[in-house]
């Protein structure tokens, strides 16, 4: 179990690394942009390109984040007015659909980047960068976010491991 805990740590630092690291990116071309454009009078046009699919990176992997910490938007007002127990189902069937909705875009995503590569993989305008390294942020952002739905799925639904009391320790 401890080495399910450091993995999961270590995973969450990666993840708020690289959302950083892509944020962070995208703000220096984008000021690097304006100051080569209003300041020395020169377009920098794949400058907004290579933005624009920096800030596709950071949407998909903030979804993991979001996804982590139960920050996507939901509907509640009918669940709140539900009993207890219905209530627990209604969010394990949510929970559930969520994790299978994340599961066929994570497939959907690897499909495409198949389709994208390749000698005749389609580029970009300016940078002539294949566009599968942009579809790569898809795949990566709905696969850990279907491994994330998963994981609050058995954190809240399954039974944790129940400590048996052995005989020795009840004085037998």
């Amino acid at each position: 179990m401890k080495i399910i805990q450091i993995v999961d740590k270590l995973l969450v630092h990666c993840e708020e690394f690289l959302s950083a690291l892509a944020m962070l990116s995208m703000c220096l071309v984008v000021f690097a942009a304006v100051v080569c454009r209003y300041a020395l009078a020169l377009p920098f046009a794949s400058g907004e390109e290579i933005a624009r699919y920096l800030m596709v990176w950071c949407i998909f992997l903030g979804i993991i984040g979001a996804t982590r910490k139960k920050a996507h938007v939901r509907v509640e007002a009918f669940v709140d007015f539900l009993p207890a127990a219905p209530r627990r189902f209604v969010i394990f069937i949510s929970e559930l659909i969520t994790t299978v909705a994340f599961c066929a875009l994570f497939y959907l995503a690897l499909e495409l980047i198949g389709r994208s590569m390749g000698p005749l993989a389609q580029k970009t305008p300016l940078t002539r960068l294949p566009y599968w390294y942009m579809y790569v942020s898809l795949a990566l952002g709905f696969g850990l976010s279907a491994l994330r739905s998963l994981q609050l799925i058995v954190k809240e639904f399954i039974p944790h491991k129940i400590k048996a009391v052995d005989s020795e320790e009840a004085g037998g």
